[in-house]
């Protein structure tokens, strides 16, 4: 006598990994990229442990952008334009079923992609020209007269910039009169002394620290304010004047 053990589809298909996954996919990226591949396990035999993907949803559906779900591989691929300043970030939900007879079907998973910045924008400064004042002063110090504000659409490291001064006139030390720190803060570090120079104009660029180095220019504009540091003094030593005894009073 030969039993034969049939297989009856009574598995579920389960996962190989966890029921929700984050991944990272740079904007612009070509169409056909792979975004992730996903992957169940069912122990029935045949047909029946063959595990089927489909795509059960996706949000935000208004701006996320096309994708492609292999239903036997599991692949989910990039099919339309990825752009972060659209959307930062979308989820894909994933269900899967086996091919048996009823099909099973295994719980769904989400699948959040986020957006990967990549520097396409170029750093904006807020003015064309910045007009400040500084008061004039007779010893070196470092002191913040105004802020340069920059912006830039893109995120982290690639919205970061450094400053630079160019064209910068020195004074009669051949020190550097004005500085910028790493916040735009446009800072004087030497004398200024009005009676000398009453204003000063420079150039300001403003690089990102990323590649590929987008950068932006404006214009400072620094008008030296008077303070009372000059004793008054006459024009000679000692005058001599003439005046008749009658003369009359006034």
């Amino acid at each position: 006598m030969t039993i034969t053990v049939t297989n009856v589809n009574d598995e579920v298909p389960r996962w190989n990994h966890a029921l929700h996954l984050e991944v990272s996919v740079q904007e612009e990226s070509p169409l056909g990229t792979e975004i992730v591949t996903v992957s169940a396990t069912d122990d029935d035999e045949g047909l029946a442990g063959i595990p089927r993907y489909y795509l059960a949803g996706i949000t935000p559906a208004a701006t996320a952008p096309s994708i492609d779900l292999d239903g036997l591989s599991g692949q989910v691929t990039l099919q339309s334009r990825l752009n972060r300043e659209d959307v930062a970030a979308f989820t894909v939900t994933i269900g899967v079923t086996d091919l048996g007879t009823p099909q099973l079907v295994g719980p769904q998973i989400t699948v959040t992609v986020v957006a990967a910045d990549i520097n396409e924008f170029p750093p904006v400064f807020s003015q064309a020209l910045y007009a400040f004042e500084a008061l004039e002063r007779n010893q070196p110090s470092v002191t913040s007269i105004g802020q340069l504000v920059v912006t830039d659409l893109d995120v982290d490291e690639n919205a970061a910039v450094s400053f630079e001064i160019v064209g910068q006139s020195t004074a009669d030390t051949g020190l550097q009169v004005f500085a910028i720190n790493t916040t735009g803060h446009v800072l004087v570090v030497d004398v200024l002394d009005r009676e000398n120079r009453d204003q000063y104009e420079f150039e300001v660029i403003a690089t990102n620290t990323a590649p590929p180095y987008f950068s932006a220019n404006t214009t400072v504009v620094v008008s030296v304010l008077d303070i009372n540091d000059s004793p008054p003094d006459f024009e000679q030593a000692q005058f001599t004047l003439r005046v008749s005894e009658d003369a009359a009073l006034g």
